[in-house]
């Protein structure tokens, strides 16, 4: 170890990739030196909600109420002119951003709901974003879009669980047009609800689906480059014509993520048609079969296959997974007898 080169070690990915991100800042502070070699590693991403928490930005949340049992937040109309406290709050971040100018590569927007008019001024300090994602959060479908235009670089795009806000004094119609240098798209319950002025305050149930909010839909696109898809399982004929819609824009796909309470067997011959899907993933805890297991079809092309929960497909993976080379199983709720057997088969 004494004769070799730290500066070489530093840098592999394989190195950064083996701390998480509060060892790689411990690891930093032992030397300049070190601190040197990691800056790029601990500032590649950037958590929005870790920034602004110890920041005295200002806020468009206005108060909390509570009505029947139910709470409610309510908050500037994200459509309304910014004030000349949120324009000097804008120009506090942009200065403090600056400091992620040359190495900043992700961006996670999680839990953000009263910082949103912020995301626009990111692009104009970092533009080569490779990873966005968002989570729990709220924040307008034309900034959302901005984002995508201008991320020139950006390979992965999640959005989980969020608000997305809409003009519909425009019109109530939308689409988004992703990047064609996505690589991987995953979609989760998210939903679009819709603002009809520009200036009243808003209010936004801790639920929020309810008269105009609907589910975001999904726009169908051919990306060229991307390989992984992920979407949210309801029980709606809608909701599977959006997956196979999707799919049938993209077959050059080879991964498939499906997460929600319902897997849908009938999804089965839809996946079966389309041989470059070698990898499924079902996070769902429930399977609504309706089909003798006799007539699922089999799926030769699937070699890697992840299941959150066993109950879900367990039953028929023996039958119709026969060319796996990659089982993972992830179930809280153990693995009986039945189902052990039945792992045991692939040893």
């Amino acid at each position: 170890m004494n004769n070799s080169d730290w500066n070489i070690i530093f840098k592999l990915n394989e190195f950064s990739n083996y701390f998480s991100g509060k060892g790689l800042i411990q690891l930093s502070m032992s030397s300049k030196k070190s601190r040197n070699l990691l800056a790029k590693d601990i500032f590649k991403t950037l958590n929005l909600r870790s920034f602004i928490c110890d920041k005295d930005y200002s806020s468009l949340f206005i108060k909390e109420i509570s009505q029947n049992y139910s709470k409610y937040n309510i908050f500037i109309n994200p459509f309304k002119p910014l004030s000349s406290e949120l324009i000097e709050s804008k120009i506090k971040f942009i200065n403090d951003l600056k400091k992620f100018n040359r190495v900043l590569k992700s961006l996670v927007v999680n839990e953000c709901v009263r910082y949103h008019y912020l995301l626009n001024e990111i692009p104009y300090i970092s533009s080569n974003i490779t990873t966005l994602i968002f989570k729990n959060s709220h924040f307008r479908l034309d900034t959302f879009q901005y984002l995508l235009d201008n991320f020139k670089c950006l390979e992965k795009l999640e959005l989980f669980e969020n608000t997305i806000l809409h003009n519909a004094e425009i019109s109530n119609e939308y689409t988004v047009k992703y990047p064609i240098s996505l690589r991987s798209l995953i979609l989760y319950e998210n939903n679009v609800m819709m603002i009809s002025d520009k200036v009243s305050s808003i209010s936004i149930h801790e639920y929020c689906i309810g008269k105009e909010t609907y589910n975001l839909i999904v726009t169908y696109q051919y990306l060229p480059n991307l390989v992984t898809f992920g979407h949210d399982m309801e029980l709606s004929n809608s909701n599977e014509k959006e997956i196979f819609n999707f799919i049938n824009l993209n077959p050059q796909l080879k991964s498939l993520i499906l997460i929600g309470l319902y897997f849908i067997e009938s999804l089965f011959y839809i996946i079966k048609d389309y041989e470059n899907i070698i990898s499924l993933e079902i996070d769902c805890e429930n399977c609504i079969d309706g089909h003798d297991p006799e007539e699922i079809p089999v799926l030769h092309n699937i070699k890697y296959l992840h299941v959150k929960y066993f109950n879900c497909i367990g039953y028929i993976i023996k039958d119709k997974f026969p060319n796996l080379t990659d089982l993972v199983i992830y179930d809280d709720c153990g693995i009986n007898n039945e189902n052990n057997e039945i792992i045991e088969s692939f040893l």
